[in-house]
């Protein structure tokens, strides 16, 4: 819109923020699910340090690095797997958003474990795949796969919380959600420094990493780079896939934990 200043420009942000705040005023919202059912205020706060809840909310860290991490990460680590690397990123996030729009009427029926349960395992082999194929199409369709897998690890997750924790209320979700947020961040300077490494791992004997960084493009030594950058986002996923192998053995524990609870 022409603000060269940044500080102009962000103080747009705050014309939507004040209508909104006056479409809000003097309504009247909603009790939350948790006064409705009678918990208490300290009944919330007892329920946010449950061994279920902590053990949930360690789970979504791994989750979320899954999702949040590897989808931050994609386009660099494929980076010379397409001329766009970035259609990857968007072909991940389309099938999220298809799967997360239209999904809940086939898994409605479905138990939350179940669904966390087969989406880390799909989740894992997507990962695998991407980590061992070569080619665009290959490793679109293994995106692909990856994306059915987590595309219904979020909302799970924090429906299988309101449903067995309800007494954690809203701000045990918030929680939740503050957790998978930090969960991504972490995972991001991890990836990059496990990506280094596996690059500077996968560098041809006798060439200088260094060297063949700043190589100028065409050449051989600009090849061997972009061979040795494919190599090393190839073991980073392979790396990442361990994250959610760990996902299965938690939730297979927690299903059948849940169903001895029933019984």
């Amino acid at each position: 819109i022409g603000l060269s200043d940044w500080r102009w420009a962000m103080a747009v942000m705050l014309l939507p923020t004040i209508v909104y705040g006056v479409m809000f005023l003097n309504k009247k919202f909603p009790e939350t699910e948790r006064v409705t059912s009678g918990f208490s205020y300290k009944d919330m706060l007892k329920a946010c340090y449950s061994p279920l809840f902590l053990f949930m909310a360690f789970c979504m860290m791994l989750t979320a690095s899954t999702e949040l991490g590897t989808n931050q990460w994609i386009a660099a680590l494929l980076a010379n797997v397409s001329d766009n690397p970035i259609l990857l990123l968007v072909w991940i996030s389309g099938i999220m958003a298809l799967v997360r729009q239209f999904g809940g009427s086939f898994v409605h029926n479905t138990r939350p474990t179940v669904i966390l349960l087969f989406s880390s395992l799909i989740a894992f082999v997507g990962l695998l795949m991407m980590g061992y194929t070569q080619g665009a199409v290959l490793v679109f369709t293994s995106a692909g796969i990856f994306a059915l897998g987590v595309a219904l690890f979020w909302p799970t997750m924090l429906g299988f919380v309101s449903e067995n924790i309800p007494q954690s209320g809203a701000l045990g979700l918030a929680i939740m959600g503050g957790i998978g947020f930090l969960g991504g961040a972490i995972a991001q300077p991890i990836l990059g420094a496990i990506f280094d490494a596996q690059t500077a791992a996968s560098v041809p004997v006798g060439q200088v990493l260094e060297v063949i960084k700043s190589a100028a493009p065409g050449t051989k030594e600009a090849a061997a780079y972009a061979s040795a950058q494919l190599a090393g986002g190839a073991n980073t996923l392979k790396f990442v896939s361990v994250v959610p192998a760990i996902l299965m053995i938690f939730f297979t524990v927690l299903h059948f934990r849940k169903n001895k609870q029933k019984i």
